[in-house]
Order: C-alpha cells, then structure tokens, then sequence
C-alpha cells in the first residue's frame, strides 16, 4: 500500500498577489562604532517608528582590555529582534554574537566578550535590528 503525503502552502492575499504567510527576517537597520546609526533606506518610509540604539562597551579582564557590542531597540506593536556581535574591522568576520533577540515592543541584545589574541586582533561593535 502506497502511502501519500499532501503538502499544504498557507498563502496569504494581498493586492492580487499570492505570499507566503511565513517570511524569513528583514535586517531594517542598525548601529556600527565607525559610522553610527543607520535605517535601509527602502525600509525607512514604511518602518520609521523602530527606535534603536547601539554601544562598545569595555572592561579590563586579566589586564586585557575586552569589549563587546550591546544594542536595544524599541518597535512599540511589532514582533522584531535585535543582534549584537562583534566582527573584524577589514572583513565583517563575526567574532561573536548574541544571536538574535526576539520581542515586541522593545528587545535588548549583548554580545560576549571580545578578548584580542594579540595586538592588532581588533573587532568593530555593530548592533542590527529587523523583523
């Protein structure tokens, strides 16, 4: 006896266009240390009330001083995340992260320390957020 599996696809109708129900997260704009604050400009008309803020915090630990990126953002009604993370300043490798922090209303993210390796081991704060 054969089995049969039916899949279904929830579509969702808007303005005679079929969309999937479920659509994967939007980066809507963010922080970095080197050039501030930043909104996607084809997301700036429609999700101009998003607040979000971003900062390089420091501590010495063990006599190195280690950083790590920290960011908040206030989308007051709206399912959205923020990630924190650190990456290298020439390649945007990331070094680390805080994943994404999911919330309505307001989400905070803060990513682990960053301890360099050696001197010229140096990482950029950048903070993200998006729905």
């Amino acid at each position: 006896m054969k089995k049969f599996f039916l899949s279904v696809v929830v579509f969702f109708a808007v303005g005679g266009v079929l969309l999937p129900l479920a659509v994967s997260a939007e980066e809507v704009g963010g922080w970095s240390e080197e050039t501030g604050s930043y909104t996607n400009y084809n997301e700036f008309l429609t999700r101009s009330t998003a607040r979000h803020t971003g900062k390089r915090e420091t501590k010495v630990m063990g006599g190195t001083t280690c950083s790590r990126a920290h960011g908040w953002t206030t989308w007051s009604g709206v399912f959205h995340y923020t990630t924190a993370q650190m990456e290298r300043y020439w390649t945007g490798a990331v070094v680390n992260t805080s994943g994404r922090r999911w919330g309505t209303s307001s989400t905070e993210a803060i990513s682990p320390w960053f301890k360099p390796a050696y001197g010229g081991d140096t990482a950029a704060a950048r903070t993200y957020y998006g729905r």
